[in-house]
């Protein structure tokens, strides 16, 4: 254990440094008056550090809150992400149990796919409405009439997975301008899932499309334009 310096020592080597630091001399009553200015000094300076401390500790308390708050926010954002992923997947795995048949083999043939009763295949060549129904006619088919937003969800994800192009639908307002019809039966349409600002092209543009630059929404356009088909093939209830 080190030896305590007496006060009174301590006293004195600071009187000295005080007193013989200057040129003058230094009276008791100057020592004590630069005591308290040593002193004073001191506080003074203390007192600034801890007010750079205090700033430097509520600079680190607002970036912790920040920090805080942005890790809350992405908390949130990954739930709703996670929420939303949910609700996809899930719708996904509906069509994909609608996308088989209830019972018995496969029905469709090679190359189609099936969706809900029906038989879809996409063809590779680009021609025009009229020429698109004849291509499908030929496997006892049609252009796609259709009926459901849930068959529509189905096919436009389809297209969009398949990066496919622009594909006719079997819809026309040929008859009566503005009242569009399912081709070729001409029955009346229930379900529509026109693009923004569709149909927009008055007499001239008589046939229905799914749009690659829209997403696969449906526009009118010129029935002599050139699509691939999109041909659906209905199956009998009883296979």
């Amino acid at each position: 254990m080190q030896p305590r310096v007496p006060a009174f020592v301590l006293l004195l080597c600071l009187f000295v440094n005080i007193c013989f630091s200057e040129e003058k001399s230094c009276s008791p009553y100057d020592f004590q008056e630069k005591i308290l200015e040593k002193v004073l000094r001191m506080e003074f300076e203390f007192k600034e550090m801890q007010k750079n401390v205090n700033v430097a500790q509520i600079a680190v308390d607002t970036s912790v809150k920040s920090a805080e708050n942005q890790i809350e926010e992405l908390e949130g954002k990954t739930d709703k992400f996670m929420e939303n992923l949910a609700a996809k997947m899930k719708a996904f795995d509906d069509l994909y149990n609608t996308s088989r048949p209830a019972h018995g083999p496969k029905t469709c043939p090679d190359g189609w796919i099936y969706f809900q009763n029906s038989c879809y295949t996409f063809g590779k060549d680009a021609v025009q409405f009229y020429e698109a129904q004849r291509y499908c006619k030929q496997f006892d088919a049609g252009l796609v009439n259709i009926e459901s937003s849930v068959e529509n969800f189905f096919l436009r994800n389809f297209l969009k997975e398949l990066k496919a192009p622009n594909h006719w639908i079997g819809l026309t307002d040929v008859e009566q301008e503005g009242d569009w019809r399912h081709y070729p039966s001409l029955k009346e349409v229930t379900f529509f899932d026109w693009g923004k600002h569709q149909p927009n092209n008055g007499r001239v543009s008589n046939c229905a499309a799914f749009w690659e630059s829209f997403q696969h929404l449906w526009v009118d356009e010129p029935c002599t334009n050139k699509f691939r088909p999109l041909c659906e093939m209905k199956l009998n209830s009883s296979e």
